[in-house]
């Protein structure tokens, strides 16, 4: 196992992602509001493989029942904003859809 220093710019670029997603996360929690059922962090940031110069973060929301294109467009213009990069050279990988559970009763 490879130890990591905090002045790593690996890990400096990890520990910033993860404080954007949990941003991104909260805003979309506050737009989506009990829609949202859950958020995770997939790919590269989630398995310790983030690098900073190659990856992205990578998102997959669960919801009640699934999004439109527009609400999908809507939250990932909320991501651009929040990420302060610009539309241009932000890039989202945002995976969403209705959870199997929504219809589970018992």
């Amino acid at each position: 196992m490879t130890m990591t220093s905090p002045d790593d710019p690996n890990e400096v670029a990890r520990t910033s992602a993860m404080d954007f997603a949990r941003r991104l996360v909260r805003n979309w929690q506050e737009t989506l509001g009990a829609e949202l059922l859950g958020a995770y962090l997939i790919g590269s940031l989630a398995h310790a493989g983030f690098n900073r110069r190659y990856s992205d973060i990578d998102l997959a929301i669960v919801t009640q029942s699934g999004l439109s294109q527009d609400a999908v467009d809507r939250l990932k213009g909320e991501a651009v904003v929040l990420s302060g990069i610009g539309a241009r050279k932000f890039r989202s990988s945002l995976l969403t859809g209705p959870s199997p559970l929504a219809d589970f009763h018992h």
